[in-house]
C-alpha cells in the first residue's frame, strides 16, 4: 500500500462516519492541513505515529505482510500454462 492508498482509505473512513477533516484533526491533535495533504497523498512527512493516531479514531490498525515483489519468469510461464489449460 502506498501513501496515496493510505490517504484515500483514511478519507473514505472519515466520510463514512460523516466526519470533517477539521473534526479528525481535532480528535487526533493533528492539523487539518496535514489531514488534507495525507488524504491527497502529498504529505511530506507522514510518520507512522501520525497515521496510527488517525487509525485509532476509526478503530483500525496497520497489518504487515510480505511484499510479493515483481513477477518472475516462472510466474509468467505458470500464467501461460494455466491460460492454455483453461482455454483462455
Amino acid at each position: 500500500m502506498d501513501l496515496l492508498e493510505i490517504g484515500t482509505t483514511i478519507a473514505a473512513l472519515r466520510k463514512e462516519r460523516k466526519m470533517s477533516q477539521t473534526d479528525l484533526a481535532r480528535y487526533t491533535g493533528l492539523s487539518r492541513a496535514f489531514i488534507s495533504n495525507l488524504e491527497r497523498g502529498i504529505a511530506p512527512d507522514v510518520g507512522i505515529k501520525r497515521v496510527m493516531r488517525i487509525l485509532d479514531v476509526f478503530k483500525m490498525e496497520i497489518t504487515l505482510r510480505k511484499h510479493p515483489g515483481p513477477p518472475t519468469l516462472d510466474d509468467f510461464a505458470q500464467e501461460r500454462e494455466d491460460a492454455e489449460r483453461t482455454g483462455r
